[in-house]
């Protein structure tokens, strides 16, 4: 009987074999289905196929993501992306950069931005795969920052709709 990738990272997860997801300065927990939901702060690559641009001559860019939707197949996670500093390119776009305190989420070593301009759309395996579970949102910060998303003309209605935020 021939079993899916999704089941074996699971049986790999339950028996405690598939290590925890590494960088250089931190160790994460593995992301499991339980993890995938709205709010979950996750650390992964993105790639090119996520609809991120990577540069340079890396195939990956590791970034810190906030599921804010899943896909009605369960197959997709809309996501926002995390930064460093906020976009300001022009004040419509500066008006979305959510500001995360690091005082909230201890695994930051600084004060974040959560960039409520785009949704990525990751596949679940590869969040499974590849990602480090970091933890949840604050309620207070959640609260604004799903009207923020639900409101913001620079993300599709049809993307909203996809992702179950309208």
């Amino acid at each position: 009987m021939k079993i899916t990738l999704k089941e074996q990272i699971k049986i790999l997860q339950e028996d405690g074999k598939l290590p925890k997801f590494s960088n250089k300065k931190r160790d994460f927990q593995i992301v499991t289905d339980e993890n995938i939901k709205k709010g979950s702060i996750i650390y992964i690559p993105m790639i090119n196929d996520d609809g991120f641009v990577v540069k340079g001559n890396y195939k990956s860019s590791d970034k810190w993501i906030v599921v804010m939707g899943i896909s009605k197949d369960d197959c997709i996670v809309g996501s926002l992306l995390v930064n460093t500093k906020p976009n300001t390119f022009f004040k419509e776009l500066g008006d979305i950069q959510f500001p995360l305190l690091k005082k909230d989420y201890s695994f930051w070593d600084y004060k974040s931005w959560l960039d409520c301009s785009k949704l990525f759309r990751i596949p679940r395996l590869r969040i499974l795969q590849y990602g480090g579970y970091c933890g949840c949102i604050t309620d207070s910060d959640w609260e604004l920052i799903w009207e923020t998303v639900k409101n913001t003309d620079f993300i599709s209605d049809s993307d909203k709709e996809f992702f179950g935020i309208l």
